[in-house]
């Protein structure tokens, strides 16, 4: 009688503790459901921010929940493409010619308005120069964008060809059918990579 007592008792004690147990799951879920502190993410660099409501959490788990909304929902940062490339073949120059004519004080001051002239010109069209840069620069980038997924479909057409035309041959796995495919792409996706400023993320062995 003792041993059936002692053993109801063991049962019913496990069952309490796992009643607890589920109970305080429950409720820290709970807790973490219900918004109590309004938390902003800003990323230096560039200033990209973010804002998200949190329940109560430690702040151990609350810096793991936001680092994963920031890889799963911040854009991708490339340091590389904060400056826009400027062309080499613009080079401030002066469009205008002095000569000397009625003596050297009439052209010191005929120099010196023109050159306040050409600063003043030079000042006005830095936003022209800009706008150009940047448009020039987005049109590079679609065009090396589409002559790399132009390249990506002739690839795999072929590879798709190839692996119509032989038959007995074991699949490749995804290795393999990277190396096959990798050459076509190489030039297309380098020129891509160094247009965008990504070359220094994605190496060969990276891609492959």
């Amino acid at each position: 009688l003792e041993y059936r007592a002692l053993v109801s008792f063991a049962s019913s004690l496990t069952d309490t503790l796992l009643f607890i147990h589920y109970l305080a799951v429950v409720l820290l879920e709970i807790r973490h459901l219900q918004p109590s502190y309004y938390v902003q993410i800003v990323r230096s660099p560039d200033g990209e921010s973010k804002s998200y409501a949190i329940g109560n959490l430690s702040i151990q788990r609350a810096a793991v929940w936001i680092l994963d909304k920031y890889y799963t929902e911040f854009p991708v940062y490339n340091p590389y493409l904060e400056r826009i490339p400027v062309s080499k073949s613009r080079k401030p120059t002066s469009s205008f010619k002095y000569y000397e004519v009625d003596g050297v004080n009439n052209s010191k001051l005929q120099n010196q308005n023109g050159r306040n002239n050409t600063h003043s010109r030079r000042r006005d069209s830095s936003h022209n120069e800009r706008f150009y840069e940047e448009h020039d620069y987005e049109r590079r980038v679609k065009k090396r964008k589409a002559r790399l997924v132009s390249a990506a479909e002739e690839a795999f057409t072929h590879i798709k060809r190839l692996h119509h035309e032989t038959t007995g041959v074991m699949p490749m796995d995804s290795h393999e059918a990277a190396q096959a495919v990798f050459p076509s792409l190489a030039r297309a996706l380098q020129k891509y990579l160094r247009v965008t400023r990504q070359q220094p993320r994605h190496s060969v062995d990276s891609i492959l």
